[in-house]
């Protein structure tokens, strides 16, 4: 399979392969207790999936087991998408995705880098509404 794309959401999650772009091989879609071992059986290869919040840790998680994963910014994937999205449409724009030049691929981050980040962005987001608060006072009392 040259492109192979899976698109999860909180209980399911769609996979396509892809044999030529357009020519879909492979189309499942499983429970959440069967992620692991359908994509463990997967053969060596790229295995795309959109970049997001638990994209990392599923790649983390995936590294040893099976296939190679790579994540694609959403801007990356979105032209190939052909109607409304939807999980199964996500998963074949992926899997077309795959084996395009990687112009917008993100590099899977380790739990320390990620774990800094979350707490800055965190950090970022407290000192935001603690000046929004501020701001919504001075507005009270000069009015």
């Amino acid at each position: 399979m040259t492109g192979r794309g899976i698109a999860m959401a909180q209980r399911v999650l769609h996979a396509v392969g892809m044999e030529d772009p357009g020519q879909s091989v492979l189309h499942t879609r499983v429970a959440r207790h069967a992620r692991l071992p359908l994509l463990a059986q997967l053969p060596p290869g790229r295995l795309g999936r959109a970049a997001g919040g638990g994209a990392h840790d599923w790649a983390r998680r995936l590294r040893e087991p099976g296939p190679a994963v790579t994540r694609r910014a959403p801007p990356g994937v979105t032209p190939s998408v052909k109607a409304q999205t939807t999980d199964r449409r996500d998963a074949a724009a992926i899997a077309d995705a795959v084996p395009r030049p990687p112009r917008r691929w993100v590099p899977t981050q380790d739990v320390a880098p990620q774990a800094l980040q979350a707490r800055q962005r965190g950090h970022e987001r407290r000192r935001g509404e603690r000046t929004a608060r501020v701001q919504a006072g001075h507005g009270l009392r000069h009015a």
